[in-house]
């Protein structure tokens, strides 16, 4: 494994990571209101050293693009993309956005605490 790409790919994730970090604190003190309810979705595959890559998903009932957090407000599935200011989104999260939305859900791009406040704010969430 080329180290040196894991860590400069390591510094490229840094902003994603402290903008989920800061949402992910906001919403469990909302959480702990009884605002509502949330979790972290781990869509980390497995790592192949010899590839060099991460091996597909092809387990029953897995999906590629799941968004980084899912929420329920007021009854209703809400997914949270987190992005770095200039992130952009995959084709399977583009695809599970569209599913999400056409079951009902609801699906936010968040590049900062505010994007994610103002997206709770369309729920009824302060």
């Amino acid at each position: 494994m080329n180290l040196f790409k894991l860590k400069s790919k390591q510094r490229r994730e840094q902003p994603e990571r402290l903008i989920q970090n800061s949402v992910i604190e906001y919403l469990q003190v909302l959480q702990n209101q009884g605002k509502l309810f949330f979790w972290r979705q781990s869509n980390t595959g497995t790592y192949d050293k010899n590839r060099e890559t991460f091996l597909k998903r092809k387990k029953l009932g897995e999906r590629n693009g799941v968004p980084d957090i899912l929420l329920c407000v007021g009854g209703r599935l809400v997914g949270f993309e987190v992005k770095a200011p200039k992130g952009y989104q995959s084709t399977f999260q583009k695809q599970f956005e569209a599913d999400l939305v056409k079951a009902g859900g609801c699906y936010y791009i968040i590049k900062s605490l505010d994007d994610a406040r103002l997206a709770l704010a369309r729920h009824g969430v302060s």
